[in-house]
C-alpha cells in the first residue's frame, strides 16, 4: 500500500531528496545551537569545577539585584547566579534585561544560560573568570609537582594495584617485590635478591620453547626478502626458471625491464604467493575462532604453564601474585 503525505507518497522518488534536505536543515539548526551555547562552557575549558565557580562568584562584590552589579562582573553574575540556584524561572524573573535586549535564551544540557549571539556580558563574564581561576583548586602546586613518583617503587599501594590489574607488568613486578617484603619482613633490597631468583626461574627453560616464535620470525623475514628477486630479478628467475619450473624463456625483447621480467615469472609465482597469503588467512581466522572459544593457543599455554611452575616452586607466595607477574613477562629474559 502507499501512504500518502503532503502530496507525495512513502514511495514517490521526489520525497527521498525532500527528507533529506530536511535532516540537513535540522541538523544545521541543531549544530548552531550547540556552537551559540559554547559561552556556557567556560568552568570546563578554565579547569574549575562547579563549586569552585560558585566560591568565586560569592567572593565578588555584587548584590542578588543585577541591576546594581558593576559592569565588569555582570555577565559572571548572570552565568554563575543561574548555577547556583538552578531555576530557570527565578533566573528570568530576577534578570528581565534579557528580555529587553531581545535575545533568546538558549537552555543546554548542562543547564547554563547561553544566547543566540556574543554580547558584552559574555565578554566581560569570560574575563572575570579568567581573573577568578587562581581561586580554583583544580590546578597542580609546585609542591604537587614534586611529588610526582617518577617509578613504579615510588608510589603508593593503590595505584600499584590498579596498574597490575590492567596488566602492567613492571607495576606486577613491583606489587610482587613488596609482598616479597611483607611475607619475609625484609627490606627492600633483600626482597628484591629473592625477587632476583624468582625471575631466574621464571625464565628458565624457555630458550628451547621459545624456538618456534624465531623459526617464525626468520622465515618471514627470508621469504618476504627472496619473493623480490624471485619475481623482478632476470638472472634468479632464470635459474629459479631452469631448475624448478622449465617453462619457455620469451624472446629478449619482452625482457628487456623489470617488469617485463615480473610479467613473465608471474606465471608460476602467483600460485605458490596466492596460496601461501590464503593458508596464512585462514591460520589468523583460525586463531580469531579459538579466542572465542576459550581454547589457548600456544603461546597462552606455554605463560600458563611456566606460571604454574613459578607457583610449585615458590609457594610460600601468593599464588595469583605469581601468576599474574608471569604471565605478562616475555618469553625471554629482559635485559
Amino acid at each position: 500500500s502507499v501512504v500518502p503525505f503532503c502530496g507525495w507518497s512513502l514511495f514517490d522518488p521526489t520525497y527521498a531528496p525532500l527528507l533529506l534536505v530536511t535532516s540537513i536543515l535540522r541538523m544545521n539548526l541543531l549544530r548552531q545551537r550547540v556552537l551559540n551555547a559554547r559561552p556556557s562552557l567556560w568552568a570546563y575549558h578554565a579547569g574549575c569545577s562547579t563549586t569552585s565557580m560558585v566560591g568565586a562568584f560569592e567572593t565578588l562584590p555584587h548584590t542578588r539585584n543585577v541591576t546594581t552589579t558593576p559592569p565588569e562582573y555582570r555577565g559572571l553574575h548572570n552565568l554563575l547566579l543561574f548555577r547556583a540556584t538552578g531555576d530557570k524561572l527565578a533566573f528570568k524573573r530576577q534578570h528581565p534585561q534579557w528580555k529587553r535586549r531581545g535575545l533568546t535564551p538558549i537552555w543546554n544540557r548542562h543547564g547554563i544560560s547561553s544566547t543566540s549571539r556574543r554580547t558584552q556580558d559574555d565578554d566581560d563574564a569570560k574575563k572575570a573568570l579568567l581573573k577568578s581561576s587562581s581561586r580554583c583548586t583544580n590546578f597542580p602546586t609546585v609542591e604537587d609537582a614534586k611529588q610526582l613518583p617518577m617509578a613504579y617503587r615510588k608510589m603508593d599501594n593503590v595505584s600499584l594495584t590498579v596498574l597490575s590489574g590492567m596488566g602492567q607488568h613492571s607495576a606486577r613486578r613491583e606489587v610482587l617485590i613488596r609482598h616479597i617484603m611483607a611475607v619475609d619482613e625484609v627490606p627492600y633490597g633483600e626482597a628484591m635478591e629473592t625477587f632476583a631468583k624468582i625471575r631466574e626461574a621464571n625464565f628458565e627453560g624457555m630458550y628451547l620453547l621459545g624456538l618456534p616464535f624465531q623459526f617464525g620470525a626468520i622465515s618471514m623475514v627470508v621469504s618476504g626478502t627472496i619473493c623480490i628477486p624471485l619475481v623482478f630479478h632476470l638472472g634468479t628467475v632464470e635459474w629459479f626458471n631452469e631448475i624448478f619450473v622449465t617453462a619457455d624463456v620469451p624472446p629478449e625483447k619482452d625482457l628487456e625491464t623489470w617488469l617485463e621480467v615480473g610479467a613473465w615469472s608471474w606465471n608460476w609465482m602467483e600460485p605458490v604467493l596466492g596460496t601461501g597469503t590464503f593458508v596464512l588467512m585462514c591460520v589468523q581466522y583460525f586463531r580469531i575462532n579459538m579466542d572465542h572459544l576459550g581454547i589457548k593457543p600456544y603461546t597462552h599455554r606455554l605463560k600458563s604453564g611456566r606460571a604454574q611452575r613459578l607457583v610449585r616452586l615458590f609457594s610460600k607466595y601468593d599464588a595469583e601474585i605469581l601468576m599474574n607477574y608471569s604471565e605478562t613477562a616475555t618469553i625471554y629474559m629482559e635485559k
